[in-house]
């Protein structure tokens, strides 16, 4: 079992001197260094998601010597988001005067899953992915 992030960015402490370390969407947590408690609530807010078969040309994020910043995996194909109607290109978000379905359907397309996009209200939707 793997946490692979959804978000655009998450941000953990988990380097022994302290900073942060910053993963982007598709990327793997690592497997030691976040605590049970942090990866619950991570996932209770839907900024990671639990892959129970992730994909073989996905590797968990290391950091990049240049910089300390972990490098970007390959990003996933729409096949392989969960999500056959996802697409690499979600276009832009509908107005904030759409219904909430219109905002879970643009969520789906940047990564979320449905069960989780349903469960968020409209404004926090709009407040993750509206611009």
């Amino acid at each position: 079992m793997a946490y692979q992030v959804a978000w655009e960015k998450v941000a953990l402490q988990i380097n022994k001197d302290g900073t942060d370390t910053i993963l982007r969407r598709g990327e793997l947590l690592p497997k030691t260094g976040v605590d049970e408690f942090t990866l619950g609530v991570l996932t209770s807010i839907g900024a990671v998601n639990i892959r129970e078969d992730p994909p073989e040309n996905l590797v968990e994020a290391q950091p990049d010597p240049a910089d300390g910043e972990p490098t970007a995996p390959p990003h996933l194909p729409p096949e392989q988001t969960g999500d056959p109607a996802a697409s690499t290109e979600p276009g832009e978000p509908p107005a904030t005067s759409a219904n909430k379905p219109d905002w879970v359907d643009y969520a789906v397309s940047r990564g979320l899953s449905r069960v989780e996009a349903e469960r968020l209200s409209k404004d926090a939707l709009i407040n993750r992915y509206g611009n």
